[in-house]
């Protein structure tokens, strides 16, 4: 029996093998994961970490960033890594945390707290939960807060 983080990381394991398909196991088929992939960005949609992003794989900041804009980038960046055209979040103990799209943000946040396994937790814990898994998002606390006050018996 798998409880707690375990069965959350289990999870985003399984997400990741789904990826790169050579070592998928039978846990595909008794795991509900979540498929952030099938989530659709709007069209008017611009990433948050575009910048950062450009930064780390080039080295170079954007040209329309003035003088006092350069170095905030610098030092946000240093917050980040770029993994297989991926960017991750540096967190504690050496953790990096997947960075999500906002679009991809309802479906794991739709996962971790409308499903058996999320248990209709509040804001903080859901939050919590959504980086036990292994992701990231800026507005991580406020969005996870709001998604649960939608449920009036949270």
């Amino acid at each position: 029996m798998i409880k707690g983080h375990g069965l959350c990381r289990l999870v985003v394991e399984l997400v990741h093998a789904s990826e790169n398909k050579e070592y998928l196991t039978g846990w595909e088929h008794e795991i509900e994961m979540y498929d952030i992939r099938q989530a659709t960005p709007t069209e008017d949609e611009t990433s948050w970490h575009t910048d950062a992003r450009q930064y780390l794989e080039h080295n170079t900041i954007p040209s329309h960033f003035s003088i006092r804009q350069k170095r905030p980038l610098r030092l946000k960046a240093l917050a980040y890594q770029l993994v297989h055209e991926v960017i991750y979040r540096k967190h504690s103990k050496r953790v990096l945390l997947r960075c999500l799209e906002a679009h991809e943000l309802e479906v794991v946040l739709q996962d971790l707290h409308d499903r058996p396994t999320g248990g209709h937790f509040l804001g903080n814990t859901t939050a919590h939960k959504v980086m036990q898994a292994g992701f990231y998002f800026p507005t991580l606390f406020k969005d996870a807060h709001a998604y649960a006050c939608k449920f009036p018996f949270c």
